[in-house]
C-alpha cells in the first residue's frame, strides 16, 4: 500500500505545462540566495571553485529558473562579446541561438527563429 500512496504523491494532477511555473519558482527559491551571494563577477580572494559554482547558479536560474534578470544580463554580455572564463558556458546556455537565415550569422534580433546553417559535404583526399 505504501507504494501506491507514493505514486499518487509523485504524480500530482496537471500537465507538465501547468507544473513548469511551479517548478521554476522552486528552482528560483533554491538558487537565488546563492546568486545574491555570488553575483556575476569574481571577487578577489574567492576560492578557485567559486567561478564554477557561479556559472552553475547563473545557468540554472537563466534556463530552468526562468529568471528574467539573469536572462537580460546574459544577453547583454553576449551582445557585448563579454563571454569568457567559467561564465562562457552559462551565458551561451541562457542566450538562445539566434541565426539570421540570410547570412547564417548570429542576429541581434530577439525574435529571430533559431536555425542551423546549411553546410556542404566535404570529402578528404587520402
Amino acid at each position: 500500500m505504501g507504494h501506491a500512496r507514493e505514486r499518487r504523491r509523485l504524480h500530482r494532477p496537471g500537465s507538465a505545462k501547468e507544473q513548469l511555473p511551479r517548478f521554476a519558482a522552486k528552482v528560483r527559491e533554491i538558487f537565488e540566495p546563492q546568486y545574491r551571494r555570488l553575483g556575476w563577477d569574481a571577487t578577489t580572494g574567492e576560492s578557485e571553485l567559486t567561478p564554477q559554482l557561479r556559472a552553475l547558479v547563473l545557468s540554472t536560474l537563466g534556463t530552468t529558473g526562468a529568471n528574467e534578470e539573469i536572462k537580460a544580463e546574459a544577453v547583454k554580455r553576449f551582445e557585448a562579446n563579454d563571454i569568457n572564463g567559467d561564465l562562457a558556458n552559462a551565458i551561451l546556455r541562457v542566450v538562445p541561438p539566434r541565426i539570421d537565415p540570410a547570412t547564417t550569422r548570429p542576429s541581434s534580433s530577439a525574435t529571430a527563429v533559431p536555425r542551423v546553417p546549411k553546410t556542404s559535404s566535404v570529402t578528404c583526399a587520402d
